[in-house]
């Protein structure tokens, strides 16, 4: 008698075990699912832009919507958010698509510009992302702003920063 209610006791557990795994493959997880369960413990790894952007229309030829600038110390010494000591400071630009997703590839028209006291040249380049690491001399203490255009697009960028 006891090993009947040993074996019936081991059948329906493996009934139940093989309910709920069939049951599990036959509803798979989303990809929305797991992006709000596991997305939010890496953080955000996109860089944020440091100033305001002009977002390009939704139907851009080159699929760029936006431009991500930031700017970091080269040869200065960073004292602060956006703020540097006198001497060069490096920039990188990167367009981005709709969905955030970086633009590979050359296929933009970008123009660098810089207002402030000291403004190194404009510079032009056909590449999507960009990275440069002395950009000039900054000799004069001031706020300066650093504008990243696609020509194609109509994509703006900027950020802003402080030389002290």
């Amino acid at each position: 008698m006891k090993s009947k209610r040993v074996r019936a006791a081991v059948a329906a557990a493996g009934a139940v075990a093989a309910l709920s795994a069939s049951s599990m493959a036959a509803a798979p997880a989303s990809a929305g699912l797991l992006d709000t369960l596991f997305g939010s413990l890496g953080g955000n790894t996109q860089p944020s832009p440091q100033g305001p952007n002009k977002p390009a229309p939704n139907a851009s030829p080159n699929g760029v919507r936006t431009i991500v600038v930031t700017t970091s110390n080269y040869h200065s010494r960073k004292l602060g958010p956006n703020l540097y000591s006198t001497g060069s400071i490096g920039y990188s630009y990167s367009a981005r698509d709709a969905s955030n997703a970086e633009v590979k590839g050359s296929n933009c028209q970008m123009e660098v510009t810089f207002s402030g006291p000291d403004t190194p040249a404009t510079s032009k380049s056909a590449n999507c992302q960009g990275n440069v690491g002395n950009v000039g001399r900054f000799r004069t203490a001031g706020k300066y702003t650093l504008t990243v255009t696609d020509r194609v697009s109509g994509a703006v960028g900027s950020a802003s920063f402080t030389v002290e």
